[in-house]
């Protein structure tokens, strides 16, 4: 493995939370292949209340804090001598152009295309099977040209751990509602913001119903927030609990970590339970199942749904349902 001696990486990742989470592998892989420079990342809101507690991660940089060219200031003001672009839309490929970054690596695009002092690495769209976070490690990788050698890092580094005050807010939780932590603890989250692909609201509260009233010894949580819709639940389900989320993402690791199992579409949550290693039956389309699957999910515990919630019919959401309650069952036999 051939390593360039360097004294700042910059790296790129913006988006939502389980964006921020699937680039950790590639964020600790850059660590480890130059070890001696100065890790920078550059990234959105979410990312700034998860990679600061990284013992590999030197600066955080919240983007959204800064107009485009006072960005580009200061990019140029560390002295990249490498620079990973993780998304490269037209925008953020001018941005690292007019800037002075010595080598510059990223996902070929059209923003980078004629750009000759981009160095990429092509993954098809329509055609590559290559789960996201892996194309991001490889990315970091071909930089050190060690593109082939991804296992050599000890990816238990990059677990999310949640602080003190979230741990104490999930306490607060089990306690105000009598949850006995030694039951056993299924979360449902029936929500997403980055994927077309669902139930119905009414269709999870079909399922979560069904599980509850099969399994009345398990106790059901449903993870919640100001800008969800509602979800209804019977009164006569003393085994179903909802949990009213602030806007502290790291409140759902420290619940996650008391989970047995997370049933969910393809979000943020998923993402955060794959790095939990929390087991889980995934709710997503076909191609989510390539291009989001993590190191930890199981492709036995998936539901693959065959359309967008917009069009999918009754019957469509019918079998998810049956497949899921199916799917859990077999899961505690």
């Amino acid at each position: 493995m051939q390593t360039y001696r360097v004294q700042n990486v910059g790296f790129f990742r913006v988006g939502l939370f389980g964006d921020i989470i699937v680039a950790l592998h590639g964020i600790y892989a850059t660590k480890v292949l130059y070890p001696n420079a100065r890790l920078i990342i550059y990234t959105s809101a979410y990312g700034e209340l998860i990679y600061p507690h990284f013992w590999f991660i030197d600066e955080v940089v919240n983007i959204e804090t800064y107009e485009l060219e006072k960005l580009a200031t200061h990019i140029d003001s560390k002295h990249f001598d490498l620079f990973i672009l993780t998304n490269p839309n037209r925008k953020y490929c001018a941005l690292l152009a007019q800037t002075h970054c010595k080598r510059i690596y990223s996902f070929l695009s059209a923003g980078n295309f004629f750009r000759w002092r981009f160095k990429t690495l092509f993954y098809s769209r329509a055609y590559s099977t290559t789960p996201h976070y892996k194309r991001i490690l490889n990315l970091v990788c071909s930089t050190a040209q060690a593109y082939h050698d991804t296992n050599i890092f000890d990816f238990s580094q990059i677990t999310i751990t949640p602080q003190t005050h979230n741990k104490v807010f999930i306490e607060q939780f089990l306690t105000q509602n009598n949850i006995d932590k030694k039951n056993t603890i299924i979360l449902i989250n029936p929500f997403v913001r980055s994927a077309f692909c669902n139930l119905t609201l009414k269709g999870w509260e079909i399922l979560i119903h069904k599980l509850a009233d099969t399994y009345p010894h398990f106790t059901f949580i449903i993870p919640t927030y100001q800008a969800n819709p509602t979800i209804h639940i019977t009164a006569t389900n003393n085994n179903i609990f909802i949990f009213y989320n602030n806007h502290d993402v790291l409140n759902l690791a420290a619940l996650l970590n008391h989970t047995t199992l997370l049933i969910s579409p393809s979000t943020g949550t998923s993402h955060l339970a794959n790095n939990l290693n929390i087991p889980m039956i995934w709710l997503c389309s076909k191609s989510d199942s390539k291009k989001w699957m993590g190191d930890n999910m199981q492709s036995d515990l998936f539901v693959i749904l065959p359309t967008t919630t917009q069009n999918m019919t009754q019957t469509q959401e019918n079998h998810a349902i049956d497949q899921t309650y199916m799917l859990f069952q077999s899961y505690f036999k």
